[in-house]
């Protein structure tokens, strides 16, 4: 039997042997094909008010199509995606019915009638695919019930190498900032009021697209131009990390996350069950969903504090035990 592993170039670092190993044991042959979307087409795409996040969803739809086409033509008869919006185009295009896992769903809800247009053609895919692994425990039940004839989901926790680092050198960086960064599921309205309600005298820097804050005070620096591969370098020059999220049922903030605990930086997060899936007491400190008050105390005592310094050194170890991408990789095969 051949298997076709599909990866994403951003979450591999080299390790392909490791990977191999993993499936050789299961296969007579394993081929690796990896994607890839980060260009600086997209990235400016990405980077135009209102229009530029639906721009650059159809570009990666369409790339997605291109390469599920590629793939699907190859010999396999099993199929593993780690790239999501692949592995649903490839279970469109499975006539011969070959076995196929795609790892990383996620699905968020949207204005009404794109909304319905995913769910039908996702459902029409989904007939196709045996087994569709997403990161956090309250998923299974949600997508389960909302693809009703579907009930393949399982949950895996999500690990990544984040191993795609250069310095940022677009701007100057203050010499002191609290970091906090992202798109996806952010509750940016509590962070700023939360920041603003602080006694912090250095900047928070938020590396987000600028169309989505509209800020002038001085005590926030906005960054819409740190990508990949320049995040961890900004990330680990900062003396901390807050994320601020959506109190929601889907995957939100982990692969940020995750990424300061592998490089030790102290994290600040709201208590929401897909964060609780990962980490504890024992790693980060928490605070309520939209509790402007607690998190502006956390902001004034945390990151200089001996327990912020605790957690950090057992964090970071809980990362490389558990959250890396070959872990990753290894509970997949698993399956």
């Amino acid at each position: 039997m051949k298997c076709l592993l599909v990866l994403d170039n951003k979450e591999v670092c080299m390790n392909e042997n490791v990977y191999k190993d993993l499936f050789d044991k299961k296969f007579d042959e394993v081929e690796i094909i990896y994607t890839r979307y980060e260009n600086g087409f997209i990235r400016k795409i990405r980077r135009i008010k209102i229009i530029g996040n639906f721009l650059t969803h159809f570009i990666r739809f369409a790339i997605s199509l291109l390469y599920a086409l590629k793939i699907y033509i190859k010999r396999s008869d099993v199929i593993i995606s780690f790239n999501p919006i692949v592995g649903i185009f490839l279970g469109l295009l499975n006539l011969k019915k070959r076995k196929i896992i795609i790892s990383g769903f996620l699905f968020e809800p949207k204005s009404s009638l794109y909304y319905h247009i995913r769910i039908f053609i996702t459902n029409k895919a989904l007939n196709r695919i045996d087994k569709v692994i997403c990161y956090s425990k309250n998923e299974v039940a949600l997508y389960n019930n909302l693809f009703i004839k579907n009930r393949k989901f399982v949950f895996r926790h999500y690990g990544s190498n984040f191993c795609r680092e250069a310095k940022y050198t677009n701007k100057s960086l203050p010499t002191e900032y609290i970091f906090s960064g992202g798109g996806s599921n952010r509750d940016y309205d509590t962070l700023i009021k939360g920041y603003t309600l602080s006694k912090q005298v250095i900047p928070l820097l938020i590396a987000t697209q600028a169309w989505k804050i509209n800020l002038k005070d001085t005590n926030f620096i906005i960054l819409d131009d740190v990508v990949n591969e320049t995040f961890s370098f900004v990330l680990l020059n900062s003396k901390g990390l807050i994320l601020s999220l959506k109190d929601s049922n889907i995957s939100a903030g982990h692969m940020v996350m995750l990424q300061a605990m592998k490089l030790g930086i102290p994290i600040i997060i709201n208590d929401i069950p897909s964060v609780r899936d990962y980490v504890n007491e024992e790693h980060v400190e928490f605070f309520q969903s939209k509790n402007i008050e607690q998190l502006a105390a956390l902001i004034d005592s945390y990151f200089s504090s001996d327990i912020a310094k605790i957690r950090v050194r057992k964090s970071m170890k809980y990362y490389y035990e558990n959250f890396t991408f070959d872990k990753l990789v290894e509970r997949v095969a698993n399956l």
